[in-house]
């Protein structure tokens, strides 16, 4: 998953979509699923993003609980699905 940000994060788009591809294969595994939300993080595709973390969620990804301590998922924050989900943690305010 690495490589997919570094190539969206250095403007090849391109190339960060097609690791997508090949991770997509696999989104069974809620770390998968996880790489995906940071790769379409990082290429600007907030919504699919957000569409990867729900699926994290209802695998009980280990990270999810701290998704929004997690500076790669920063431009996430104010969207509302991803507050959404946060809302589901139920953590105190």
């Amino acid at each position: 998953q690495g490589l997919g940000v570094a190539y969206a994060r250095a403007g090849q788009t391109d190339k960060a979509l097609e690791v997508v591809k090949e991770l997509e294969k696999y989104m069974d595994s809620w770390w998968t699923v996880w790489a995906v939300a940071e790769i379409y993080t990082a290429t600007g595709d907030k919504a699919k993003a957000i569409n990867a973390l729900e699926v994290a969620y209802r695998l009980r990804g280990d990270f999810v609980p701290f998704m929004h301590s997690y500076w790669l998922l920063k431009p996430l924050f104010d969207e509302p699905g991803f507050k959404e989900i946060e809302s589901r943690l139920n953590f105190p305010k």
